[in-house]
């Protein structure tokens, strides 16, 4: 389910640091011992002010215990987990952090296993950190989200890969890779496969790239929810029920706008959707490429949307999903119209073989129904319009090649589609790119 507030979560238990007391004879010892534990574990020069001069290492064999000291203090100002599997029974908690870099050893190499997780559902839990980056890592099998960063500012995910091993199940954590409520993300070359709901998501977020990254067999590839400038580039989005989604729901923090979709390869996502129900995932057909809906200034262009079979490009507004979701409008704030969107410059090709199995949604299966299991039309409008939206009712179609295209009349029960993509073929604008000052 893509808003955080209504995920079932499970809260992060407190950290064990309870002691068993000195007693006068040990004291000696044990300060000695500590002294060379953290000599070995921390690279540590008084006169360095640098990260890589006073990083400490972390290997397989210490407690979680050892690992989540080594996070919250131990004298150091970034981690490095070494070669190996971490088999982890909690979520590690790193909280108000400046400058901090937690790495591995490499995607395929440095493993942070959570299958026998009892503690928290969160793996990675960051928070009220400045200058925060995690690299080269696999974060595995997370009883909740995996990695969630929030309330945080310049935050980098790179080389990160967050999987779940159990094949589309809804037990499964319902995001990968989940910074929300933050400034200036970027999520490079980083892998997703599993989730529950989202793979890659950017939420309630000012200043977002994603970039060279790749999400297979979650419920929605990538998700940008309630954010304000992003631009999702050169990605490989394949075999989730829902490619990439932009769009704004009710009731959160901010409202979403100005966001690039561009340069991605968008194949064959019409995987079952196996998401928890009761969200805005549990709702979307399985067999969407890119779904624009209920936001502003979105520009859709130089995509390859391949064998997405039930819906290409989608642009709706939110009405669609409170009726036939049958989730109210509470929020007076929010504006359910999608609002100056520019498709354009985009290839488009379907084949015919639609998910009519369980894996597909009520409004998947009335989508399919309605066009007698012959194949949609690529671009999919709902025909809800903003009234003072202009002649093209806020959309703009260019250049799309191989694209079919249908008005929806969806409100009316499709008593009146349209195939006449005339009202919409118009330029739009140009979105600026997104500059981080972390690239």
């Amino acid at each position: 389910m893509s808003n955080p507030s209504n995920y079932p979560r499970q809260t992060a238990d407190p950290l064990d640091r309870r002691r068993r007391p000195f007693t006068g004879r040990h004291t000696p010892i044990v300060l000695a011992a500590c002294i060379l534990f953290v000599a070995a574990a921390c690279e540590s020069d008084p006169d360095c002010t640098s990260v890589e001069c006073q990083t400490c290492t972390i290997t397989p064999d210490m407690t979680q215990s050892q690992i989540q000291e080594r996070l919250i203090d131990g004298g150091c100002k970034g981690i490095i987990f070494a070669v190996g599997q971490f088999n982890l029974s909690a979520t590690l908690i790193i909280e108000g952090k400046e400058n901090f870099k937690v790495t591995g050893a490499g995607k395929d190499q440095t493993v942070l296993s959570f299958a026998n997780q009892t503690g928290g559902g969160e793996g990675v839990l960051v928070t009220n950190s400045i200058d925060f980056t995690i690299e080269n890592l696999t974060v595995m099998d997370t009883k909740g989200d995996a990695i969630k960063i929030k309330d945080s500012e310049n935050v980098t995910f790179r080389g990160v890969q967050t999987i779940w091993t159990a094949e589309r199940s809804s037990e499964n954590g319902g995001y990968g890779i989940y910074p929300v409520l933050c400034t200036n993300v970027l999520i490079e070359n980083c892998y997703a496969r599993g989730a529950s709901d989202a793979g890659i998501y950017v939420g309630q977020t000012t200043n977002a790239v994603i970039r060279h990254s790749k999400a297979e067999k979650n419920v929605m590839g990538i998700q940008v929810e309630n954010t304000i400038n992003a631009d999702v580039h050169d990605n490989e989005v394949r075999d989730n029920a829902g490619g990439i989604l932009a769009f704004d729901l009710q009731h959160l923090t901010q409202y979403g706008s100005k966001t690039r979709i561009f340069k991605n390869l968008v194949v064959d996502n019409n995987g079952d959707n196996f998401a928890v129900e009761g969200g805005f995932a549990a709702i979307a057909p399985a067999g969407t490429g890119i779904l624009v809906m209920a936001t502003r200034d979105v520009e859709v262009f130089d995509n390859t949307v391949e064998a997405n079979n039930v819906v290409g490009v989608g642009v709706i507004s939110f009405f669609p999903v409170s009726v036939l979701g049958e989730v109210p409008l509470t929020d007076p704030n929010y504006d359910p119209y999608f609002q100056n969107v520019y498709v354009h410059d985009n290839e488009f090709s379907k084949s015919e073989d639609m998910n009519v199995g369980p894996g597909q949604t009520d409004i998947g299966m009335l989508l399919i129904s309605n066009f007698g299991g012959n194949p949609i039309p690529d671009i999919v409008v709902d025909g809800v319009f903003k009234p003072d939206a202009g002649d093209n009712g806020g959309l703009c179609l260019h250049n799309n090649e191989g694209a079919g295209f249908v008005n929806l009349d969806i409100l009316n029960g499709f008593a009146n589609p349209s195939f006449d993509p005339t009202p919409h073929v118009c330029e739009g604008a140009a979105l600026d790119p997104v500059e981080l000052p972390q690239q």
